[in-house]
C-alpha cells in the first residue's frame, strides 16, 4: 500500500472465481497473482496506469480522441476506478465510512484517525460481495459502451 500500512480486503465470489482461475498458472505455493517478467517480483505500481494509458491512445493518429475516454473527451486513467466505486457505493447506499474505509483513504481528522482505528472488515464484506456481483454484470445496470456514429 502506498501509506505503507496493512490494508484488509474482504474477496467477493467474483474476486475467488479470477483467483481459483489464475491457480493453474502457479509456479509454487510463493506464487504471485500478478507477477512482473521479472521472476518473483510483483507488477509495478505503474503497470496498469501503463496498460490503461495503451489501450486508450496507442497506434492513433496525433490529436485523435483516446478509445476509452470520459464525457468530456479525457483519457481515461486508472484513478477512475476508484472513481466508479466510490460513485457506485453512495448510489447503492453504502455508508460513506465503508467506502473511504475500502478505498483505503486515510481521515485527514487527526483526532478522528486516533480513535478510529478498526478497519471494519465484517461490515466492508457485504458491500465488497455487491460490488463484486455488479462488475461481473449479475447486479444492477451495466451500460455496453458503443462509438458514437461518426
Amino acid at each position: 500500500m502506498k501509506s505503507r500500512r496493512a490494508h484488509r480486503v474482504p474477496l467477493s465470489d467474483a474476486a475467488m472465481a479470477i483467483l481459483g482461475a489464475m491457480q493453474p498458472h502457479a509456479c509454487g505455493p510463493e506464487s504471485l497473482v500478478f507477477p512482473s517478467a521479472r521472476a518473483g517480483r510483483p507488477l509495478s505500481d505503474m503497470a496498469l496506469s501503463m496498460l490503461v494509458r495503451g489501450i486508450a491512445c496507442d497506434g492513433l493518429p496525433e490529436g485523435a480522441p483516446p478509445r476509452w475516454r470520459d464525457a468530456e473527451g479525457r483519457a481515461v486513467v486508472v484513478h477512475g476506478f476508484s472513481t466508479s466505486f466510490k460513485a457506485w457505493s453512495l448510489a447503492a447506499g453504502w455508508p460513506d465510512t465503508l467506502s473511504e474505509l475500502a478505498l483505503a483513504q486515510v481521515d485527514r481528522d487527526k483526532v478522528r484517525a486516533a480513535y478510529a482505528r478498526a478497519d471494519l472488515i465484517e461490515q466492508r464484506r457485504p458491500m465488497m460481495e455487491a460490488w463484486g456481483r455488479f462488475c461481473a454484470g449479475q447486479e444492477g445496470a451495466v451500460v455496453p459502451l458503443r462509438r458514437k456514429a461518426p
